[in-house]
């Protein structure tokens, strides 16, 4: 699914410092609602940024980075933007190593999220531009959340170039379970599901994984091992849906293997998976989560960046 490298941010609280307040808690629960009244994490009503598009050079290098800002420090509104927000950043270093993050909590506010970094996500990509190799391009999907904040952040050579924070506007809260009329209090018990059985995914089972331009490489150091390598073809826009193109399958006992698919180029994705992947099935929102619990590895070859 994933088609970057999976990055540790540097930066990510320095970025986070340009945020005009501190990080807000987080409740675990990012329901999804309509965007309504701005909100602070007590349900007071908190202003909301504008998105005004602009260029701004980078500090102590020759970069500029082009695309919405927001009027207060760090700060845009979410219904002032598109569902994909996108920045250019250019004269970008050959080989220059991009660090990506973002965070989200629950509270609709302009805070920091340092409490909940992720880097290891599919709502924030980058790439280097094909006819302007020293642009890189970042975009961010908006409608991943429809309520809290999230923080957006990228480094590049250990700069911090950009740090936002969307406001969605509204708090997310958890839904209302309705009340019978002729019984006492309603008691919900959420109970987590437990994690799935994926022996591969246990540390240590599947090592030095890699794909690169279609070809996956690996080493099993446990006996029965399944293992599938999947090649979608993208739009080049959006990240879902995905079409199936092409996929290998394989059970292995200890040893090192290689599975190799034909890229769909321009626009292409290869994910090795642990598990069986069904022929012919495309990724959309409908599985996406399924087959995110089981990545192994990515193909990294598109990106122009090192670990």
């Amino acid at each position: 699914m994933k088609n970057y490298l999976l990055l540790v941010l540097v930066g990510f609280a320095v970025s986070a410092a340009a945020c005009s307040n501190p990080s807000a808690p987080s409740t675990g629960k990012d329901a999804q609602k309509p965007a309504t009244a701005a909100a602070t994490g007590d349900g007071s009503a908190a202003p909301q940024a504008g998105a005004g598009s602009t260029s701004t050079p980078v500090s102590n290098s020759a970069m500029v980075i082009n695309g919405p800002r927001g009027d207060a420090p760090g700060c845009l509104a979410a219904a002032a933007l598109p569902g994909v927000v996108e920045w250019r950043i250019t004269n970008v270093p050959a080989g220059a190593r991009i660090d990506r993050g973002y965070g989200h909590e629950d509270a609709a506010e302009c805070g920091a999220t340092e409490r909940s970094l992720r880097t290891e996500n599919d709502h924030l990509r980058f790439l280097r531009d094909p006819a302007e190799p020293t642009t890189m391009i970042v975009r961010f999907d908006k409608n991943t959340f429809s309520c809290g904040h999230t923080q957006v952040d990228i480094s590049i050579d250990g700069i911090n170039v950009l740090g936002e924070v969307v406001n969605y506007g509204e708090d997310c809260t958890p839904p209302e379970v309705p009340r019978c009329a002729d019984c006492g209090p309603v008691v919900v018990v959420v109970t987590p599901p437990p994690p799935p059985p994926l022996e591969c995914r246990t540390p240590g089972v599947v090592t030095n994984a890699r794909v690169y331009n279609g070809v996956a490489t690996f080493t099993i150091t446990a006996a029965n091992i399944t293992v599938s390598l999947v090649g979608y073809e993208r739009d080049g826009i959006n990240f879902l849906p995905q079409k199936f193109i092409e996929r290998k399958v394989g059970t292995f006992d200890p040893g090192t293997y290689t599975l190799s698919v034909t890229p769909k180029w321009p626009h292409r994705q290869e994910d090795l998976y642990c598990g069986e992947y069904p022929e012919g099935e495309d990724l959309t929102e409908a599985n996406v989560a399924y087959w995110d619990a089981r990545v192994i590895a990515h193909d990294e070859s598109f990106l122009n960046s090192r670990r």
